[in-house]
């Protein structure tokens, strides 16, 4: 329709081709949009049920803290709604999501090298 949303990631990434194109360089195709959509959907939503499975196993395996996580959560939130504005008050939770990632990082380190000089925008990269 020829509007723009600036509030996810599709519209910036929108706003930003846009922009390319209207200073006469080369935007990206539509299939090129396409495709950096589901990569960000398929790495999001990978690397999150990694997330949630290791948590499980570990909480399993610890038991103490699974008991610590679900009485902060009823302290924080009783026998209510979960709340967006709770999150932020669940400390032992962040603890345990942190050394999680920590322990099961969901991304391998990638090391990425230049097999010719590229140039990257204004940038060379040998």
């Amino acid at each position: 329709m020829g509007e723009i949303c600036y509030d996810d990631l599709l519209g910036i990434l929108l706003e930003s081709n846009s922009k390319k194109i209207k200073e006469g360089e080369v935007g990206m195709s539509m299939d090129e949009v396409i495709e950096e959509c589901k990569l960000f959907y398929i790495a999001g939503s990978e690397t999150t049920s990694n997330l949630i499975v290791w948590t499980m196993v570990c909480l399993s395996l610890h038991q103490e803290w699974q008991i610590k996580a679900r009485q902060e959560i009823l302290q924080v939130f009783g026998t209510g709604e979960l709340h967006f504005e709770g999150l932020k008050h669940l400390k032992i939770i962040t603890m345990i999501l942190n050394e999680v990632l920590r322990l099961y990082p969901p991304a391998v380190m990638v090391i990425r090298a230049t097999v010719k000089e590229t140039k990257l925008g204004d940038m060379m990269i040998p």
